[in-house]
Parts: structure tokens; sequence; C-alpha cells
């Protein structure tokens, strides 16, 4: 089973700064979908040299584990 889930990225998390690539590396994260930049600006399908930084909200799509993994990281 799979879920879309909002994960905002706290100030000085390890995906502070990280690119998407690096959150979403290893078998126990999920597929950044979609970025809401704070000032509401969507982009869609980031490339995985998209820089990620603190109040960006990362619309994902994986499992329960996945996800619950990405809101770890993401502080």
């Amino acid at each position: 089973d799979v879920a879309i889930h909002e994960v905002r990225v706290a100030e000085g998390s390890e995906l502070d700064g990280c690119t998407v690539d690096v959150a979403t590396h290893g078998d126990d994260r999920p597929v950044v979908i979609a970025v809401r930049r704070a000032d509401g600006r969507y982009v869609a399908n980031p490339p995985s040299g998209f820089v990620l930084s603190r109040t960006d909200v990362l619309i994902a799509l994986g499992s329960d584990k996945q996800l619950g993994s990405l809101r770890m990281a993401a502080g």
C-alpha cells in the first residue's frame, strides 16, 4: 500500500540544503512528486539536483515506512 503525504522540511534538518536525490536515496525513502516553496509556488517532478530548503513542503508518494523515514529526515 502507498499513500501521498506532505512533509515540511524543518530548519536545521538533514534535508535543509540537500538535493532531492539525497532526500530520496535508498530503499527506505519515498518518491518526491512535487515541492511547494514558501511563496506557494509548486515545482512538479523536481529534478534530482533540485536543492531543498527549510519551509519547503515535499509531496511524496510511498509506503508508511518510506514516508516515516522521510518525516524523520525532514525534522
